[in-house]
């Protein structure tokens, strides 16, 4: 990512900065997928993944949702909810000793 281009305020971004379509990501990851043999994994998953994982290292509902494009609160943290779940029960689990 370092050699990439910052043409705009998204990862995948096309032209003059505009981010991709989520049509535009999924056909290109599936492109990849299919190349590498991990069809597997979907966009859905990996995006699902994403915001477990920023919610794992504590970021906010807005910052998840500026990664995963999320349009809603409710949605990030449906996806978020679980990792934030067990950050806490070690945190609990931590206090007990």
């Amino acid at each position: 990512m370092a050699t990439t281009d910052k043409i705009g305020v998204t990862i995948c971004a096309w032209g003059r900065g505009k981010p991709t379509s989520y049509r535009g990501a999924a056909d290109l990851i599936t492109a990849v997928r299919r190349e590498i043999g991990a069809e597997a994994f979907d966009i859905h998953g990996l995006r699902y993944s994403a915001a477990a994982e920023l919610a794992a290292v504590g970021c906010s509902d807005e910052l998840i949702a500026a990664v995963t494009g999320h349009a809603t609160g409710a949605m990030v943290r449906k996806y978020a909810g679980a990792a934030r779940q067990k950050v806490r029960a070690i945190g609990a689990q931590k206090l007990r000793k």
